[in-house]
């Protein structure tokens, strides 16, 4: 799409021959994608409306008038301000609200929300508009600016809708971007959306650009299944409704209920299916439809009046003429909404093998670590774990693993990304070498039970003799010496939950962990960093936040390397070193602190500068993991999961990053499924959830528990293909869109972590040789080894692995 922007000029009024014209160009604040109520359907609108309007071809342009133009210009510099206060004052959020239960995206109207929760709503919608596409907004101005007729005049609350069409193009990026602004008749604004970058001319959008959506007559409302809904989902859902409809018993009905949330967008979709289908009989029996709608509303937390038996005042043919109208409003909302809607949680949930483990330890013991360290050594040297005599390598670590059991929680559907190399995000989930971003996710958790295979027989995988390879031994930490240096000593940190000076503990503190100290105490005085150590060689906590928040995260941290730690080996010449986790909160995010940490990790060379200056108005994370370091914050934008109200949970995020801190930091870069398959298979054997995912978009509520159960119906239809490989699936991992082999990836590294240990070490340590020999220096943030060696290596080791015993090993969940 190619406007030619007219110069400006002292008139602010724009007219036909000078769309965008005004006394000058405003530059706009980046924003990236809502996460308010407009957010979860915004881009499957946008497909609807390149898919089903057929008007808008045709579609009548015209100039905006004097105070609609006026309106867009406050907008502009509120969003390029980050004026939250002009942006409340601007919307109309009863209006707002109203028109969305029209479209079908609100479930609720403005009246339907107490105080608190209508204050936390303009939050969310403000808060979405400022945050799309930081890097485009900072050098934006508006190219061009015209009116949309409204394509639903008459319609729903607004009698009289104002759309204007904004072409946003940047200084610096030289691309365009459109902006869809709708106004009330009292011209308020009722909705932002945002398109995506392009080169002038190629809007992918077409010639028109982003327009309006309307409530179209000829939109298909056949119940249709969400694309990411798989074949196994949709037949599972099909056979769970069936079984409610005739369950033999209340609680049977109940579980079966819960399930099928579980399972959420492929429930509604067959839920409708059924009670569409009901409602097409002539005797269709009302109480088997309202147990279907009563679920449906139960899912999605979207109002429904189906009247489900006979009342005094309506005859038969009056309550089938309602109930008809309520499914064929089911049919709109679904039509709009099945690839993008928010699950409600599960509240109390019935069945606890659903449940998610949150217990932890009371306090911190930090005499254990030498007991847990002695009884490792022990061990190794007794033979008690020991793994094939082969040598040329130097030794891992091994012993007694941990077991972890289930609890009960719930949760809704999530959002997360991933960034590659160097990302950023409000918004993302682990970064690929240093990604910038706080992760979040909904959802409802899943159970896991399992323990850490380091006491494992070893079945199955008997590793050849090579030669040049050596015992796989014992590594007992490193104890500092007398310290050549005072840089830490003065330091006043938490060590367990007393708070001592370095110097006081030093005897006692590891000595990967004294150096990383050493290393950051010019930056933990500069920055107001509080220290919390556990005693555990190999993660070191740096906060800015309250105590009872670094002590829980250095519990988690424990557990996880509890877990890992005997199940990682240590390849040929690395060292040990401490990740060093910073975590901060909401208070210091809000502060200078975030500005002031990315000079200190530039300063340091963890980040490249134009990198932080391009993150550096949105306070997120960093996962840097050949540092080894992450930096973490302890909120999400809405809250904490954990608390039932959000879909953020901040010990997944802590137990992910630090597996893949602790691989990369033992052995080096690794393929990018196999690093994941750690994270998630520290996640899973902790709190039996997942809530990091090496993907972009939409996450269902479902992607985030269960990942056994829906690993084994995969394994149980793919695994008996001819076609079918553990170590393809292991590389189709990379592909960050496919959950599939994530989750097979994760089954395969837990089954053998448990079952064949000594076989998943010289695997590690088969490809970090490649990765040696591909990058001697260490200095690749990404795995280089060469691709048909470590083909060819992980054929050589997983071909021996049998899908059946993988499969049972999932029935251990």
């Amino acid at each position: 799409m190619h406007r030619t922007p007219i110069a400006p000029r002292t008139d602010p009024v724009p007219t036909a021959a000078g769309r965008g014209e005004g006394p000058d160009r405003m530059h706009v604040r980046d924003a990236r994608r809502s996460v308010g109520p407009w957010s979860v359907v915004a881009w499957t609108r946008l497909l609807l409306a390149c898919a089903l309007l057929s008007a808008s071809a045709a579609a009548q342009f015209h100039d905006l008038g004097p105070d609609e133009y006026a309106v867009v210009k406050r907008l502009t510099a509120a969003l390029r301000e980050s004026d939250v206060s002009t942006l409340v004052d601007l919307t109309d959020f009863e209006l707002r609200q109203e028109e969305g239960v029209l479209r079908g995206w609100a479930t609720r109207r403005w009246s339907e929300f107490d105080e608190l929760e209508q204050l936390e709503l303009r939050q969310s919608t403000v808060e979405g508009w400022l945050s799309d596409d930081p890097t485009f907004r900072a050098s934006a101005y508006i190219w061009d600016v015209r009116g949309v007729d409204d394509p639903d005049a008459g319609r729903g609350p607004m009698a009289e809708r104002h759309w204007a069409q904004v072409v946003l193009k940047s200084l610096t990026l030289a691309r365009l971007r459109d902006m869809l602004v709708l106004l009330s008749p009292e011209l308020q604004i009722v909705d932002v959306r945002f398109g995506e970058r392009y080169d002038e001319g190629a809007n992918p959008l077409g010639a028109d650009g982003l327009m309006p959506v309307a409530l179209q007559s000829e939109l298909d409302l056949e119940p249709h299944w969400a694309p990411s809904v798989d074949e196994l989902e949709r037949d599972e859902a099909v056979e769970l409704v069936r079984k409610l409809r005739f369950a033999a018993s209340d609680d049977e009905r109940a579980r079966t209920a819960e399930s099928l949330h579980r399972i959420p967008r492929a429930a509604v979709t067959a839920l409708l299916v059924e009670l569409d289908r009901l409602a097409d009989e002539p005797d269709s029996d009302l109480s088997q439809m309202g147990l279907l709608d009563d679920l449906l509303e139960r899912i999605t937390g979207r109002r429904s009046a189906f009247v489900d038996g006979p009342r005094p005042n309506l005859d038969p043919d009056a309550i089938r003429q309602l109930d008809r109208a309520e499914i064929d409003g089911w049919r709109r909302w679904h039509a709009l909404n099945v690839a993008s809607f928010v699950p409600s949680p599960i509240v109390d949930p019935i069945d606890p093998t659903f449940g998610e483990r949150t217990d932890l330890a009371e306090s911190v013991d930090l005499p254990r670590w030498e007991q847990i360290l002695r009884e490792r050594a022990g061990a190794g040297t007794s033979g008690a774990t020991a793994s094939p005599d082969t040598s040329g390598r130097t030794g891992t670590r091994s012993g007694a693993g941990t077991t972890t059991g289930v609890g009960s929680t719930s949760g809704a559907g999530s959002r997360t990304g991933v960034g590659s190399s160097t990302g950023v995000g409000t918004r993302t989930g682990v970064g690929s070498s240093t990604g910038v971003g706080s992760s979040t996710g909904v959802g409802s958790s899943g159970a896991g039970v399992g323990s850490s295979g380091a006491g494992a027989p070893a079945s199955g995988g008997a590793t050849p003799d090579q030669p040049g390879r050596p015992h796989v031994v014992i590594r007992e930490p490193e104890r500092a010496p007398e310290p050549t240096t005072a840089r830490s000593d003065a330091l006043t940190i938490l060590w367990g939950e007393r708070e001592v000076t370095v110097a006081e503990v030093a005897e006692s503190i590891p000595l990967p962990v004294r150096r990383a100290l050493d290393e950051w105490a010019e930056a933990i005085t500069q920055l107001g960093l509080r220290p919390m150590l556990t005693g555990c060689p190999d993660q070191v906590i740096l906060g800015r936040a309250s105590d009872t928040d670094l002590i829980a995260a250095g519990r988690v941290l424990d557990r996880a390397w509890e877990l890992l730690d005997p199940i990682v080996p240590t390849a040929n010449g690395r060292g040990p070193r401490a990740t060093v986790a910073i975590v901060y909160d909401q208070a210091a995010g809000r502060s200078a602190f975030w500005s002031d940490l990315l000079d200190v990790l530039v300063a340091k060379h963890v980040l490249q500068a134009d990198f932080a200056e391009r993150v550096r108005r949105e306070p997120g994370g960093v996962l840097a993991r050949s540092t080894p370091l992450f930096v973490q914050p302890t909120w999400d934008m809405a809250g904490n999961a954990a608390a039932g109200d959000d879909e953020f949970r901040l010990d997944n995020e802590l137990v992910h990053k630090f597996a893949q801190c602790l691989l990369t930091q033992r052995c080096g870069q690794m393929p990018g499924g196999i690093l994941w398959g750690f994270g998630h298979m520290a996640e899973i054997r902790l709190f039996g959830t997942v809530y990091q995912f090496n993907r972009s978009g939409f996450v269902s509520t479902g992607d985030h528990f269960d990942w056994p159960r829906t690993t084994r119906r995969v394994l149980e239809k793919r695994g008996g293909k001819r076609d079918f490989s553990f170590s393809g699936r292991v590389l189709a991992a990379e592909d960050h869109e496919d959950l599939e082999n994530a989750q097979i990836t994760w089954a395969l590294i837990d089954y053998l972590s448990v079952a064949q240990l000594p076989e998943l070490q010289e695997l590690l340590l088969d490809l970090a040789e490649l990765q040696s020999e591909a990058d001697p220096s260490g200095s690749s943030n990404v795995y280089r080894g060469d691709d048909a060696k470590l083909r060819a290596a992980l054929s050589a080791r997983l071909s021996r692995v049998d899908v059946d015993a993988v499969e049972r090993h999932l029935d251990r969940f």
